[in-house]
């Protein structure tokens, strides 16, 4: 790695983990001014996961750079390579579940405030982050291709077994978009929709009264809103989320372009990396029975 690219990655992964770390503390400052705390905890979960694979991505950039050859190429570096992955993947993780809980907030928000708790939400994130560090540490046990006399990318591998664990990887992360940009493209109808009601009719809100209100506000944070619609004779309801949400919404929608723009790339080339040799031994039943 050449001077000029080390420090460009460095002020990367140095300006990334300023803005993560600042986010953190807002979060922390404003944390008792936000209503909903599900928000808080995700927005928390995003920004920590992405805070800890920065660093770790900057120290080991630079580890591998002024450690002696034998050590950057040992088998004890090229085990934490992998693990870091773990980050990377998290991060995708959080925005499914963010994506996803602003979808069922806005287009079904009777089931969402029934069933769409702080708990559910933290337990929804803690499992992926578990499926995760699953699949990374999948190599450790023969699936998948980690290291041969030195660290060795997944996707360069030839054997037939590294080969289907590549796809696999794949297949994961291309899920993870394909997740969040379907339900950030229902999100952004929604918000669209509710747009176009709000400039075209006179809209009274009026909050939801239930028995447990004032106990699932202060276990979820979460509210809704019935909007009464008045076009001449006919009145018509539906049910929005306050401001705070669907400001919320719109940051997820901007998240979701940013994740596949930097994800998709990445996920096809992959693929295209695989050697069109390699691609015998997969579809060689023998080969991947061999390990």
């Amino acid at each position: 790695m050449g001077a000029v690219t080390q420090a460009v990655f460095t002020v990367m992964y140095v300006t990334g983990a300023l803005g993560n770390l600042a986010a953190l503390t807002i979060l922390y400052r404003s944390e008792k001014q936000t209503r909903n705390k599900k928000i808080v905890l995700m927005l928390r979960c995003l920004a920590s996961n992405d805070l800890v694979a920065l660093l770790g991505m900057l120290i080991l950039m630079n580890l591998q750079v002024y450690l002696p050859i034998g050590k950057a190429c040992s088998l004890e570096f090229c085990v934490v390579r992998v693990i870091w992955r773990q980050f990377g993947l998290s991060s995708g993780c959080v925005a499914v579940v963010m994506a996803v809980e602003r979808w069922l907030a806005l287009t079904h928000p009777f089931l969402y405030q029934k069933h769409i708790t702080y708990n559910v939400i933290r337990r929804a994130i803690f499992c992926l982050w578990f499926a995760v560090l699953v699949l990374v540490c999948l190599p450790f046990s023969g699936f998948g291709l980690y290291y041969d006399n030195g660290c060795v990318r997944y996707r360069d591998a030839t054997e037939a077994v590294d080969i289907a664990y590549a796809y696999l990887f794949f297949v994961f992360g291309t899920l993870l978009c394909v997740c969040i940009v379907l339900c950030n493209l229902a999100v952004i109808r929604v918000l669209c929709h509710l747009g176009c009601r709000g400039t075209r009719r006179k809209v009274l809100g009026r909050r939801i009264s239930r028995n447990s209100s004032r106990t699932r506000s202060v276990s979820s944070g979460s509210s809704l809103t019935t909007g009464v619609l008045t076009t001449g004779g006919d009145i018509a309801y539906y049910n929005v989320s306050t401001p705070e949400e669907l400001s919320f919404a719109r940051l997820m929608a901007v998240l979701s372009v940013a994740f596949v723009v930097c994800w998709m790339p990445q996920m096809v080339f992959q693929v295209i990396s695989v050697p069109t040799s390699s691609m015998k031994n997969l579809l060689d039943p023998a080969a991947l029975m061999e390990r």
